[in-house]
């Protein structure tokens, strides 16, 4: 990009295009090429699609490879972080942000990252986990004792979702009281374990089918957190994270004073409709009371 004038309008249109950005408003040649200069640094974007005026790609930030998406040629205000759960990847929740998008009117960006760990194929952990013995807890009924210390690979997995954080309210000139963290099963024990050591609090939390990971940090963190915005949902029959789990969570969550919406859904461990329907007015809500 040192010798942009050497170039063909054709060929500045393709940087632009490739970097998902447009090119319509530029009438002259100088145009496109301040417009290459302004957008420097956005090369990562793979394959930008537009449809029903929402923007998706594939982008490699601070390390993670990520499915973002976002209303196109819109100015965003919001950033939702979303993680996956244990053994899935990246595309197994970017349908709710395409649903979400259907459904609400939102200037917000979705960031899906995949997890840190490959397990073969397509599928990613935040951190490793023996679900052999995780289970066999659970049926012996010793289920708070699972999660009460902090699980060896935690720290690194925070620190990946921090820096990400940090580098897209960089680029997208947001603050922290600007971001949402969202996540199942897993993902959602990352994103509540993200919102708890952000240097400032986020503007809210979604738990899908989520549990009290680490009790005792958690418990030093939530005072700084009092009156955060959280949607937690579990299902009744959950037969990966007990229903009881889920309660165990909801009870820290009111005991340390956050605003809790709580949904109870007659299913397993999944994400029905209702509370994908639900998520898009949380977040739609967040905006309109700020």
């Amino acid at each position: 990009e040192s010798n942009l004038e050497s170039l063909s309008i054709k060929d500045l249109k393709q940087i632009l295009s490739d970097r998902g950005v447009g090119s319509s408003d530029c009438f002259e040649k100088s145009d496109l090429i301040a417009k290459v200069k302004a957008t420097q640094g956005m090369g990562n974007k793979k394959n930008v699609k537009v449809s029903g005026g929402i923007a998706q790609w594939k982008e490699t930030i601070t390390g993670l490879d990520c499915i973002v998406m976002e209303p196109d040629k819109q100015q965003v205000d919001q950033l939702v972080i979303v993680c996956h759960g244990y053994g899935a990847n990246n595309l197994d929740l970017a349908s709710i942000g395409e649903e979400i998008f259907r459904s609400q009117s939102l200037k917000a960006r979705f960031v899906f990252p995949n997890a840190i760990i490959s397990m073969g194929g397509q599928s990613y952990a935040w951190w490793p986990l023996d679900i052999q013995a995780m289970m066999m807890k659970i049926m012996a009924g010793d289920m708070n004792s699972i999660f009460v210390t902090p699980p060896d690979g935690l720290n690194e997995a925070r620190e990946k979702i921090l820096n990400l954080i940090e580098n897209q309210c960089a680029e997208l000139k947001l603050q922290t009281s600007d971001v949402v963290l969202a996540g199942f099963s897993q993902g959602s024990m990352l994103a509540s374990d993200v919102a708890l050591h952000l240097p400032s609090s986020p503007a809210g939390l979604i738990i899908l089918s989520g549990v009290l990971l680490a009790r005792d940090l958690w418990q030093s963190k939530a005072e700084s957190r009092k009156g955060l915005r959280v949607l937690q949902s579990h299902g009744t029959k959950d037969p990966i994270l007990p229903f009881a789990l889920g309660n165990t969570l909801k009870d820290f969550l009111e005991r340390n004073e956050f605003n809790l919406e709580h949904i109870v859904f007659d299913g397993g461990h999944t994400i029905p409709l209702q509370v994908i329907s639900k998520m898009g007015t949380f977040l739609k809500s967040l905006k309109t009371s700020s």
